[in-house]
């Protein structure tokens, strides 16, 4: 595993610290909420408390005392406020630490100040030391020095407060030992346990990018296939298996809706010549010129085909006999024109049939072009027949 991922066991932190500030920002979305609602039972649970001990203890003082205790509640309020807005985990931690030291500092005087036994203290105070460790989100080292720090504090008080010192202060001082060591395993493992989580979800993103490449590319090879496969890749028209395809597809529809549909069926005249005078890569620059000629003269929703060799078929969507009619005789002219100063120079035959609702296929249409083919090269060649 790179080193960057690596975990410190003892601090339970990530050893690079880029890492860990990706961590917590993988992480601030999710705890932001939990430390919101965890101050708010905090606070709610402090003012539960300061409430009975008006109630059944020191009335006389409770004026002071609820002075003293707005403080850490106004700079709890703040926090909850404000959090969201926190973008830096140092700022981060050292604000909900600041909060904590205050609340600490304020329940540390209170114990001082209420005549309670200190057997019993000190079990509230262990409770409220759990309670403020775990509101610190995955920081192992803070939670941890906050617990130490408390328990010495409390132990401290609870040990000057006790009546049988000797007794009661081995007993506090072991109950704080005993929690600390249990609380070090538990915060320890329990953040160990969250970042070995963000590195399984870090390399299962990984695996899941480069899934998701190899299917683009898998997607991109199925379209170049699905291309070469319908696509003649010399001149860029439609293989003849895509073109009937098409023109059935067209067929149904211009059915369906009452739209014209025709045919245009296209021969380079001579073609057999320029390949025997001038090499077959010479009528591979006459396909390409004729392909070129035809997509600046045809409409955008025509569609054109190679049937094979030097053979063409054009649909002509939306178009009835005379407008495909119009079509031919300019594809024609245009051919004738723009070749006439090329030294493979060329011109076209071409048979026009209009696709009628009554032809089961587009063979029936094609075979009529095809007549209508015929009776152009018999005709001279360089011209338009309707079937």
């Amino acid at each position: 595993m790179m080193h960057k991922y690596q975990i410190d066991k003892f601090r339970a932190v990530f050893k690079s610290k880029v890492t860990e500030a990706r961590y917590f920002e993988s992480i601030v979305n999710e705890i932001i909420p939990e430390v919101k609602q965890s101050f708010i039972i905090g606070l709610s649970v402090f003012w539960l408390y300061s409430i009975a001990d008006f109630l059944f203890f020191n009335k006389e003082t409770f004026t002071f005392f609820l002075f003293l205790k707005l403080i850490p509640t106004f700079s709890t309020l703040a926090l909850i406020l404000t959090i969201k807005k926190i973008k830096s985990s140092k700022i981060f931690y050292t604000i909900i630490l600041f909060n904590l030291f205050v609340f600490l500092g304020f329940v540390v005087f209170f114990f001082i100040a209420q005549p309670t036994e200190p057997l019993q203290m000190a079990l509230t105070q262990m409770v409220v030391i759990m309670g403020v460790t775990l509101l610190i989100p995955n920081t192992f080292v803070y939670s941890m020095l906050i617990s130490i720090i408390s328990s010495i504090v409390f132990a401290y008080i609870d040990i000057l407060k006790s009546t049988d010192s000797m007794v009661n202060s081995v007993i506090i001082i072991s109950s704080f030992i005993s929690y600390n060591i249990f609380i070090f395993q538990f915060i320890l493992k329990a953040h160990l346990v969250q970042r070995l989580k963000f590195i399984e979800l870090h390399k299962e993103q990984k695996y899941i990018r480069v899934l998701n490449k190899e299917i683009l590319k898998r997607i991109a090879l199925e379209k170049k296939l699905t291309k070469m496969a319908s696509i003649d890749s010399l001149t860029g028209a439609c293989n003849r298996r895509n073109f009937i395809d098409i023109a059935e597809h067209e067929k149904r529809k211009s059915h369906r809706f009452g739209t014209n549909l025709s045919l245009i069926l296209i021969d380079i005249d001579d073609f057999k010549a320029i390949n025997d005078t001038y090499g077959h890569a010479t009528g591979d620059l006459a396909l390409k010129k004729f392909m070129k000629i035809c997509k600046s003269t045809l409409r955008d929703s025509d569609v054109i085909g190679r049937m094979g060799g030097e053979e063409f078929a054009i649909l002509c969507i939306d178009s009835d006999k005379k407008q495909t009619e119009q079509i031919a005789s300019r594809l024609c002219k245009n051919i004738y024109k723009n070749t006439a100063k090329l030294q493979y120079r060329f011109t076209i035959s071409l048979g026009v049939c209009e696709i009628k609702p009554e032809y089961k296929t587009i063979d029936k249409a094609l075979h009529l072009a095809d007549l209508a083919l015929y009776e152009a090269k018999k005709g001279g060649k360089n011209c338009v027949k309707i079937a």
